[in-house]
């Protein structure tokens, strides 16, 4: 099989939806030659337990039925800097073959075009291979910030500062808190440095922050679900 020369990843919520970009004159048996026996590594740019590991987690358990050679599928999470980790790591340092690929926010593809100088990658250089999903993010707040919090307009009008937790500032976790910040002047600050979804939810249990952002309805359904059923966390607003 002949080697890839671009970078495989799948973009956004975990694009598993083809195999890996060939050659058109690649022969599917020799695909399945060169897959055979071996395994395929899917970084997710995340932590444990939130929605990019769980989405990705449930896909991968199929991937490689539809694979030519059905090589065998390994998750590993690889958190920091909002993604931009497992990004950096799969352009710069993974096998550039179809055998690692790579799960990281859609916002972190952008940073290279607004002047980051943390990414280490070109956006237009990765091998998309698609979308399974399209998402709406959500910002929601833990036991009403102790201020009795429950829609946008009582973030907006809140007296007290409400915190934030956040994976990294070119997350859309920290993005979206950031925007209401600079949009509507709601008087929140964001604390980055968590690993993901999950990690921000054990950190608002412990009450170390009161809220968070970027919440896909994944997440919701899946990591935070107990939590949105009981009613400690409430939705106060939706961002495409």
């Amino acid at each position: 099989m002949k080697r890839l020369t671009r970078e495989v990843t799948l973009g956004a919520l975990a694009a598993l939806v083809a195999t890996v970009s060939i050659s058109s004159d690649t022969k599917a048996d020799s695909v399945a030659e060169f897959y055979r026996g071996k395994t395929i590594t899917i970084n997710v740019g995340y932590g444990v337990g939130g929605g990019y590991d769980t989405l990705t987690r449930l896909v991968a358990r199929r991937f490689g039925n539809f694979i030519p050679g059905n090589p065998t599928i390994v998750v590993q999470n690889m958190p920091g800097s909002g993604s931009m980790l497992a990004a950096n790591h799969l352009y710069n340092v993974a096998p550039k073959d179809g055998t690692v690929l790579a799960v990281f926010a859609s916002t972190t593809a952008l940073e290279p075009l607004l002047g980051n100088q943390q990414a280490k990658f070109e956006t237009a250089k990765f091998e998309w291979i698609g979308s399974i999903d399209k998402d709406v993010n959500s910002c929601a707040v833990w036991k009403g910030a102790g201020q009795s919090i429950k829609s946008l307009p009582d973030l907006i009008a809140a007296k007290k500062t409400v915190t934030f937790g956040a994976s990294s500032p070119a997350a859309s976790s920290a993005q979206h808190a950031v925007f209401l910040n600079k949009m509507f002047g709601a008087n929140l600050k964001v604390i980055t440095g968590y690993d993901g979804t999950n990690a921000v939810k054990l950190a608002m249990e412990r009450g170390e922050v009161d809220a968070a952002c970027g919440l896909s309805a994944n997440s919701i359904r899946g990591a935070y679900r107990k939590q949105v059923e009981s009613g400690d966390l409430r939705q106060c607003d939706q961002h495409a």
